[in-house]
């Protein structure tokens, strides 16, 4: 038998409500009372819209409407036969008990492995590590991988810090977390036959140094923290730049077909297209819609290329993901 692990299916989930980033700046008046251009985040980022999740929706909503769709791409797929079931997403639930059981409950699944994983953006690269680990130690036959990610709250907070009227300085840490965005996703991972395809490599490099540019805390409906956009992108380019080549090259490929990338905005997209391991072109977009879905990237510009029907058989994708910590991995996977 092969060991190989496979993406078997994949999936996402985005709320219906659509946020226009020039209207959303308008609402709040960043101009007028921050000196902030009401267009800067689709102007500076490029971010023209994202989603926002309802009131009412927990990021366990969105990480089984996910996993659903997930499930039910698989043809004749016996649900028993999920012996470990990651939550990934920043949000949870709640403290206690790990979310993933939330989701393993509105399933019906019976994982015997169910817990979450926490690290920031980086979270879903994490999970599908983790998963291929458990199926190559025949710990699990599959893995599911989910996320769901809801930002309402933080967004509110932030504003009504503004409303009662925060320095200048905060509020312009503040600002990148408005991009992030609303999102489920979910991967089932499977062991296969084919000695062609699979996961090829995967590789982690961490300075926690960085660890105070991008964090945020809640307490109650009190917000503190700071993105440094610039520190965390240009730094996180750096690690990326200094070993994605050497890592494709290791398996004895050439350039990717495809490259998936985290995607925090038009600055760091464009810094991946130029790293000269794939074709410009090929390196999927997602953030001008969808904004910065964290957590839920990965399975985002997977699916994406699936729906697109850009995907063929053979092809060799190198994934560059990363997350604040600062931690920055890569993978290759042969479709």
């Amino acid at each position: 038998m092969t060991n190989q692990i496979e993406i078997a299916s994949c999936s996402t989930y985005l709320p219906k409500q659509k946020v226009v980033s020039d209207d959303f700046f308008d609402a709040i008046n960043l101009y007028k009372d921050y000196g902030i251009p009401n267009n800067w985040m689709s102007r500076i980022m490029g971010i023209k819209e994202k989603r926002r999740a309802d009131i009412n929706q927990q990021p366990s909503d969105l990480a089984y409407e996910a996993a659903m769709k997930c499930i039910n791409k698989v043809s004749n797929f016996d649900i028993a036969e999920i012996d470990a079931l990651i939550f990934c997403g920043i949000e949870k639930d709640q403290k206690e008990p790990a979310t993933a059981h939330n989701v393993q409950r509105k399933l019906g699944t019976n994982a015997k492995y169910v817990f979450d994983v926490s690290n920031a953006c980086f979270g879903f690269f994490d999970g599908i590590e983790l998963g291929e680990m458990f199926i190559k130690t025949k710990k699990a036959r599959n893995v599911l991988v989910v996320t769901g990610e809801t930002y309402g709250r933080l967004h509110d907070a932030i504003i009504k810090k503004m409303e009662k009227g925060a320095e200048v300085s905060e509020i312009k840490k503040l600002i990148g977390f408005f991009s992030i965005a609303d999102a489920g996703g979910a991967m089932l991972l499977s062991r296969t036959n084919s000695k062609k395809t699979g996961f090829r490599f995967f590789k982690n490099k961490v300075n926690s140094e960085f660890s105070e540019c991008c964090y945020y805390k809640m307490y109650g409906d009190k917000v503190e923290g700071q993105m440094l956009m610039s520190e965390i992108m240009d730094k996180g380019f750096e690690m990326q730049e200094s070993s994605l080549e050497k890592n494709m090259h290791s398996v004895g490929w050439d350039e990717f077909d495809w490259l998936l990338t985290h995607q925090t905005g038009r600055k760091n997209y464009e810094q991946t297209q130029n790293l000269n391991v794939s074709k410009p072109e090929r390196v999927i977009k997602t953030f001008d819609k969808l904004g910065n879905v964290t957590s839920a990237t990965l399975p985002i510009v997977f699916e994406e290329m699936q729906k697109t029907g850009l995907l063929k058989k053979g092809d060799n994708v190198g994934g560059a993901f990363a997350g604040s910590g600062l931690i920055i991995g890569q993978f290759g996977y042969t479709v």
